[in-house]
């Protein structure tokens, strides 16, 4: 029998989403996608109440997300266009 992932009511929306998604290559929940992309413990994404800085774009790319999504602190959807629009 599968476990029911607790809830996490202090988690940001971007991370309960992850923990709903499905890679629709492997079959695999996204966390544990992330997880192996990472070189860290399956375990690990689980305990994430923000996606942490240093993975945000690694994640963004896995899971179709933007990083404005993943953190609006950090990337905030103006300085993402601005940085598009020199590109």
């Amino acid at each position: 029998m599968r476990r029911k992932q607790p809830e996490a009511p202090d988690c940001d929306a971007a991370v309960l989403r992850l923990r709903k998604m499905i890679d629709g290559r492997t079959g695999h929940s996204m966390m544990r996608v992330i997880a192996e992309r990472l070189n860290i413990k399956r375990q690990a994404p689980y305990g994430w109440r923000r996606v942490p800085p240093e993975h945000v774009l690694t994640v963004a790319e896995l899971s179709g997300m933007t990083p404005t999504q993943l953190r609006s602190d950090i990337y905030p959807a103006a300085l993402l266009a601005k940085a598009v629009g020199k590109l």
